[in-house]
């Protein structure tokens, strides 16, 4: 999975993607594009997933 943080609704909703797709046995790599800060959210918020595969 793809998510965007910016388009999902922040680091706590892009959480909730990632342990739905936990559940599921897909993997995480989040698609960011915008700024260095948007960025480093995508960053933090995929710092504590175990099913978090690359940065895009």
């Amino acid at each position: 999975m793809q998510p965007d943080v910016i388009y999902c609704g922040g680091i706590t909703e892009i959480r909730r993607i990632a342990s739905l797709a936990e559940v599921y046995g897909a993997e995480i790599a989040p698609h960011m594009y915008y700024c260095p800060v948007a960025h480093v959210a995508s960053l933090r918020a995929m710092a504590g997933i175990r099913n978090f595969l690359t940065q895009e």
